[in-house]
């Protein structure tokens, strides 16, 4: 029963999950993986339609078909372009090739249409979609290639011992320039940053950044600064030369999730014509949470030996005596509710080193006012660890002076003259099996059902 009531303890509960965002619009990003093409599906809120974007790491030519439609669009590394879809229906049959037949992407069904980034808004009260620019995609190959000249060919990750940041690159259009790691914690620090021409900017027209939970620092904002280097680009034919710079606008720390609309405002002279070039999207960023305590349950030989004088009955031939009884036998097998600590902050999605060596504090819940223990778990999986420590539990013995030995008749009346004292026999040590209580919890409700 004791057990019971604390496998309702868990510092590793699962946050619940956000409801998912309802988009339609599709953009199909072909980019290089082990050196081989790949194809990435992306939904996105606010830009209606389909397209295709190829990497400008990627070689070759690709040609993109979609079916209901005699049109075929061809792409270089570097291009963006729209689809053309077929009248009415939102379902259609996508195929990306390379210049050999390779299948690239290959979509039997694809279902494409206005997107409805509010979910249950009625599309009214949505933003309206912003028709595809060609000159903003021209602008968007040129600054993959400029980052490709840097070396930037994902966004970066730094570390700090146990702590990292994440600088996310967004190309001028406000798309993250690749797909966003899935393993950013809430210890984590993200940095947005744009690449834009030296004559544009880029701004965050809205954000949403939860406070870290258990009392971790709260999400901040950083005045934006530049990079001081860039690099000449001669443009595409129709846009004048661009002089690039990478723009950091924003850090955050947050929990569960980022969520932020990402504008940016591109001055362009094209074939004459003096234009500004803009772009709006709402991005989210899962985060992981991270724990720094983890409550468990352990079942541990205990090898300690404490005092523990009773009365006891033996039987005689006229009936029964009572007398005194001072074993030295091990404590024996003993459940144990342990109370972890993750220095490093522990991600059960990410498991590291340093989260197999967790320091426990051992509570046995039959002598919780007795004593304790202190160990080191060995936690191979988030789930279960090796428990090893020592303990010190209070010893029972007699009251100096009595004279009383073990086995000797008690023939007074009430009980043992005793006390509870910490001694030489109160040390000991114990090993066992470590569960986390969050996953007893799991075991016990598959079992039930």
């Amino acid at each position: 029963m004791i057990l019971s009531n604390f496998l309702a303890l868990s510092l590793m509960a699962a946050p619940t999950a956000p409801a998912p965002t309802k988009v339609k619009a599709v953009q199909l990003i072909i980019s290089l993986s082990d050196n081989k093409p790949r194809c990435e599906k992306r939904e996105v809120a606010g830009v209606p339609g389909l397209s295709v974007q190829v990497d400008v790491a990627v070689k070759g030519t690709f040609k993109a078909k979609v079916n209901g439609v005699e049109e075929v669009t061809l792409l270089k590394p570097g291009e963006s372009k729209p689809l053309k879809l077929p009248d009415g229906d939102p379902a259609v049959s996508v195929l990306v090739e390379d210049e050999t037949g390779n299948k690239i992407c290959d979509f039997p069904t694809l279902e494409v249409g206005t997107a409805d980034a509010a979910g249950d808004k009625p599309a009214a009260e949505n933003k309206p979609a912003k028709p595809f620019d060609p000159e903003m995609a021209k602008l968007v190959a040129a600054a993959r290639v400029w980052m490709a000249s840097r070396g930037i060919t994902k966004h970066a990750v730094t570390s700090d011992r146990h702590r990292r940041k994440f600088v996310i690159y967004h190309t001028p259009d406000g798309y993250p320039a690749y797909p966003i790691p899935t393993d950013i914690e809430e210890t984590d620090t993200i940095v947005l940053a744009v690449v834009v021409p030296r004559t544009g900017t880029a701004r965050l027209a809205a954000q949403t950044c939860p406070k870290l939970k258990l009392g971790r620092v709260r999400g901040s904002f950083a005045e934006a600064t530049e990079d001081a280097g860039h690099l000449r680009h001669g443009g595409e034919k129709g846009i004048a030369p661009v002089d690039w710079g990478l723009l950091e606008i924003a850090e955050f720390r947050c929990s569960d999730e980022l969520e932020y609309t990402l504008s940016t405002f591109v001055p362009a002279r094209i074939d004459g014509t003096d234009r500004v070039l803009t772009g709006e999207r709402e991005i989210t960023i899962a985060i992981d949470p991270v724990y720094f305590f983890t409550v468990g349950v352990a079942l541990a030989f205990d090898f300690g030996k404490p005092g523990q004088v009773s009365l006891l009955k033996r039987p005689m031939m006229d009936g029964s005596e009572n007398y005194v009884n001072m074993p030295r036998d091990y404590s024996g097998l003993k459940p144990l509710i342990t109370v972890g600590v993750h220095p490093c902050g522990a991600n059960p999605k990410r498991w590291r080193v340093c989260d197999m060596f967790t320091p426990t504090l051992a509570l046995d819940p039959t002598r919780l006012l007795r004593g304790f223990g202190v160990g080191m778990n060995f936690s191979f999986t988030p789930w279960f660890g090796v428990l090893v420590g020592f303990n010190v539990y209070k010893s029972t013995v007699l009251q100096p002076g009595n004279g009383i030995k073990d086995g000797d008749v008690w023939t007074s009346a009430g009980d043992l003259p005793t006390k509870d004292v910490f001694n030489k026999d109160s040390v000991g040590g114990f090993v066992g099996i470590n569960l986390t209580s969050d996953i007893i919890q799991a075991i016990r409700g598959k079992a039930a059902q």
